[in-house]
């Protein structure tokens, strides 16, 4: 997950903070591992405040599978918890 980088210069491999969050939405739907790839001591606030977000966490140890919601030209997923 594109969540930190190894050089602590805040550079997120080009991605933006918005970007991030929505890739660890995506694993915590999935119910994936979520892990950090890469030194924790160079994790920035955004990165911190996303893999600690206590919703996301629940959303990934659920255990369920997501399913998708189509209206139009978007799509929308849902994951009931327990």
């Amino acid at each position: 997950m594109p969540s930190s980088n190894n050089t602590g210069s805040g550079i997120q491999d080009g991605i933006t903070d918005t970007e991030r969050q929505s890739v660890l939405t995506f694993w915590s739907m999935a119910s994936s591992p979520l892990y950090v790839g890469g030194d924790i001591y160079f994790l920035d606030g955004a990165a911190v405040s996303i893999l600690t977000n206590p919703e996301v966490i629940a959303v990934d140890q659920s255990g369920t599978y997501p399913t998708r919601v189509t209206s139009g030209n978007l799509q929308f997923w849902k994951k009931q918890l327990p």
